[in-house]
C-alpha cells in the first residue's frame, strides 16, 4: 500500500521510474503530488522518483493542531525508509524547500544532494514573506476551487504568466477542485511556514545545493535565494529572469532539465560546489546556462556507464 505511518499522520506516496539516482521531489503549500506538471514524469526516464503528500493535503491524512517542518521532514524520512531508500537527492519547491532543509540537517545521511526552488531559510535572517503575496493565499483559502485559483496566482505566478497564460490559472482550478485541502490542514501547514528557521544550522548542510529562484517571485522575497547560498557552505545560486514563485509550474521543462543537471554534476563536477559564497563566478555562469539553456557536456563512456547503474 502506498501509504505509511508517520507520527500521527498517514502519509501517502508514490514512485516512479527504475533504475538511476533515487530523488525525492517534495512539494510546497497546499500542493500535492498531481502538481508538479509532468517534471516527475520527465525526470522518471533516468531516476527512480518518490513523491508524496505532505500531511495536511491530498492523500495524506489530516492530523489535528499545529505542524512543524521538522516533524512533516521526519515524514519524508519515514517514506524513504518505507521504499528501501537509504539516501537520496531531494527537491523542495517553496514549504518544500524548507522541508528538504530540515531533512539534510536532521537527516543528514539520507540527502545526497538538494535542489531548494522558491524557499527561505525562514526567521530573523531571511527577508519577509511579501505582505501582497500573503494577503493573496489568506483570502485564497476560503474562495471555491476556480475563484481560489486565480486569487491565489497573485502570489503564484508572475505577472506576465498571469496576463498571458491563463492555462495555468485553470489547470490550478482543476486540481484544487479534484482535491480540495481541508481548513484543519491549511492552517496546520501555515503554522509550520512561519515557525520555520534553519538559518544557525545550515552550516551543517555538506552536501551539493543548488538554490533557484524566480525574480518575480509575489510571495517569497528572491533575495532569500542570495541569503541561502551563502549560509550553504556548498550551495550555488540561479536566479531566473521574468519567473514567479511557483516554479514547477510556471517554468516546469527548465525546472526539469535543471534538476538532472544538477544530479550529474554532483558526481561528474563537484568542484562547482565547493564554497562559491566565496566567488561569483559559479553564480554568474549557472545564472548565465539556465537563461540561455546551455548544454551540459556529454560524459565519457565510463561516466555514461556509472550513471546507469543503479542506485
Amino acid at each position: 500500500m502506498p501509504w505509511i505511518r508517520s507520527g500521527r499522520a498517514q502519509i501517502y506516496f508514490e514512485t516512479k521510474g527504475g533504475n538511476g539516482p533515487p530523488l525525492v521531489l517534495i512539494r510546497g503549500f497546499a500542493s500535492t503530488i498531481e502538481s508538479w506538471n509532468g517534471i516527475a514524469e520527465d525526470l522518471a526516464r533516468d531516476h527512480r522518483i518518490v513523491l508524496l503528500d505532505n500531511r495536511g493535503v491530498g492523500r495524506s491524512s489530516t492530523p489535528a493542531g499545529t505542524y512543524s517542518v521538522a516533524v512533516m521532514a521526519d515524514d519524508v524520512a519515514a517514506v524513504l525508509n518505507a521504499t528501501g531508500i537509504a539516501s537520496a537527492h531531494v527537491v523542495g519547491t517553496s514549504m518544500g524547500g524548507m522541508i528538504a532543509q530540515e531533512l539534510a540537517i536532521a537527516h543528514p545521511g539520507r540527502v545526497r544532494s538538494l535542489v531548494l526552488a522558491g524557499t527561505s531559510c525562514g526567521g530573523s535572517h531571511a527577508f519577509p514573506l511579501c505582505t501582497r503575496g500573503v494577503l493573496a493565499i489568506a483570502l485564497a483559502a476560503a474562495l471555491p476551487p476556480r475563484l481560489r485559483a486565480r486569487v491565489s496566482s497573485f502570489a503564484t505566478l508572475s505577472p506576465n504568466a498571469r496576463r498571458t497564460r491563463p492555462e495555468l490559472i485553470e489547470h490550478r482550478a482543476e486540481l484544487l477542485s479534484a482535491s480540495m485541502t481541508p481548513v484543519v490542514g491549511l492552517v496546520g501547514q501555515a503554522f509550520a511556514v512561519f515557525r520555520h528557521a534553519t538559518a544557525p544550522r545550515l552550516g551543517r548542510i555538506r552536501v551539493p545545493t543548488l538554490v533557484i529562484h524566480g525574480e518575480s517571485d509575489n510571495l517569497i522575497d528572491c533575495r532569500n535565494a542570495d541569503v541561502l547560498g551563502r549560509l550553504i557552505r556548498c550551495g550555488r545560486v540561479e536566479l531566473w529572469p521574468n519567473v514567479g514563485h511557483d516554479l514547477a509550474t510556471e517554468a516546469p521543462e527548465l525546472m526539469a532539465r535543471r534538476v538532472r543537471d544538477h544530479v550529474r554534476d554532483t558526481v561528474y563536477r563537484p568542484h562547482l560546489y565547493r564554497n562559491p559564497a566565496t566567488s561569483a563566478r559559479p553564480v554568474r555562469a549557472a545564472r548565465r546556462a539556465a537563461v540561455l539553456g546551455w548544454p551540459t557536456p556529454e560524459p565519457s563512456a565510463l561516466e555514461a556507464e556509472r550513471w546507469a547503474e543503479p542506485a
